[in-house]
């Protein structure tokens, strides 16, 4: 049997870099509006998108990760989108359930022909001397339960909080700070043309329908559970103006959650060796590797961990397990911050100054310095004297020289003999033609001067063309 070798190599996690990957994880409507419950934490309302496949792209192997979007968005500003659709439009109002048990529950309603949101003004009898509740002894007379319970236990108790629950038409409970302090009857009925309002005990006369105003809305209390603040901002937001901008100014939270490891691509390779008594075993590597990943807001963080596992004849007999570093060479790696350079000093007659990348530095005064030198080198004007002195002395003095064209002419040399060729023989049909050439040769030389004379002619002008001439 075969010994087991087995050798661990771990690198430290807080020295390997990872990878960042922002997955398309879709808008802020979506994720808010998705059919995934919600829940509420502290006053913010949480709501999870549906799932998002992602890829680990490495290697030229695509591994997948489901990632889940959550958005949190305070109660607050929910309640705040209810209001401003109440304020911009109550005629929307009518076909949300949400919307409208915010407004029966404040006591409003939807007026039906103008679609706007009214209240009943009612007058309320708050006269002290009227006497419609008492405490159950008969102390402290007063037109509501609220009026007889303040008044009633800050003789006692000055300045403390008091408030009082209707337990039905003719019995409410006065507390003071929390707690029951007395019990309370009504002694009294309301007048002819007044009724009895059964949420706070006084006695109320029906006025005429008048529109809620902005105030009335803005100092509207609004709450509920999770269920409620999913449905309210769903209605809010989609019966508004802009749904998607009204949901993206909803979301003041954002949270990535996935699998905290997943599988990555695995290869296996074979082959056989030798072994020291002459017989062959098969060697069998497995590479398979995992990403570890952590989450942030809207991306997350993976890190690759291989393990390679070698086997003999089917024992394993090795194992290495490694962290790789992939910030360096992976394409889905996250832009890094460019150095910014600070350059001064870059007119000819100034000193260059320059901070940060070095590289960047030295690129731009070897720009200055080019540039520089050109512009000088180009400045002819300034620089006249000097060139004109450059061309003076006796080397640049020429000598006059008047020449005799044909004289000049008849001096130049030949590469060719002077002398006409010999007549040429050409055999036809067994007779021999002979062509003479002295015509030939008594036009040429008769043309030769003034062919000189053109050739000298055109040599001259291209001469005085290449010094600026016309």
């Amino acid at each position: 049997m075969r010994f087991l070798l087995l050798s661990l190599l771990i690198l430290s996690s807080a020295a390997v870099g990872g990878t960042r990957v922002t997955p398309n994880t879709g808008s802020n409507m979506s994720i808010l509006t998705s059919s995934n419950t919600g829940y509420l934490s502290g006053t913010n309302y949480w709501k999870q998108g549906d799932t998002v496949t992602s890829y680990i792209e490495r290697l030229g192997r695509h591994t997948p990760v489901g990632v889940i979007p959550s958005r949190g968005v305070p109660t607050s500003r929910i309640a705040g989108a209810a209001k401003d659709l109440l304020r911009l439009t109550p005629g929307a109002v009518a076909t949300s359930l949400a919307m409208m048990a915010v407004v029966e529950t404040a006591g409003w309603a939807i007026d039906e022909l103008t679609g706007q949101i009214t209240k009943q003004d009612q007058h309320v009898i708050s006269d002290p001397a009227y006497s419609l509740w008492a405490v159950s002894n008969g102390a402290s007379p007063g037109p509501s339960p609220a009026f007889v319970c303040q008044s009633y236990v800050h003789e006692s108790f000055p300045g403390v909080s008091t408030s009082v629950t209707i337990q039905n038409s003719t019995s409410a409970l006065c507390y003071q700070q929390g707690s029951v302090f007395v019990n309370l009857k009504r002694i009294g009925s309301c007048p002819s043309g007044y009724s009895l309002d059964p949420t706070s005990g006084s006695c109320v006369m029906p006025g005429v329908d008048v529109p809620v105003t902005p105030s009335e809305i803005d100092e509207l209390q609004i709450t509920g559970d999770a269920s409620f603040y999913d449905e309210l901002m769903r209605d809010a937001c989609n019966l508004s103006i802009s749904p998607a901008r009204c949901f993206d100014g909803l979301v003041e939270q954002r949270q990535l959650s996935g699998p905290a490891t997943v599988q990555g691509p695995k290869t296996t390779t074979t082959s056989t060796q030798t072994n020291a008594d002459g017989s062959t075993s098969t060697v069998e590597k497995e590479v398979s590797t995992q990403y570890e990943i952590q989450y942030g807001d809207d991306h997350y963080v993976y890190s690759p961990k291989t393990t390679t596992n070698t086997k003999i004849d089917g024992d394993v007999v090795d194992t290495v397990v490694e962290k790789e570093d992939t910030a360096e060479d992976s394409e889905q790696k996250p832009e890094e911050e460019e150095a910014v350079s600070e350059i001064a000093g870059l007119q000819c007659e100034a000193a260059i100054a320059c901070s940060g990348d070095a590289i960047q530095c030295a690129i731009a005064s070897t720009q200055k310095d080019t540039k520089c030198l050109l512009h000088e080198s180009l400045d002819f004007p300034t620089q006249q004297s000097e060139i004109t002195s450059i061309f003076q002395g006796d080397d640049f003095v020429l000598d006059e020289e008047e020449i005799d064209i044909p004289s000049f002419i008849g001096q130049g040399s030949r590469f060719l003999p002077s002398t006409c060729p010999a007549p040429i023989s050409l055999p036809l049909s067994g007779k021999t033609l002979q062509l003479d050439t002295q015509p030939f040769c008594t036009f040429a030389n008769d043309l030769s001067f003034l062919i000189v004379a053109f050739a000298t002619l055109a040599s001259a002008l291209y001469v005085g063309r290449a010094f600026g001439g016309e």
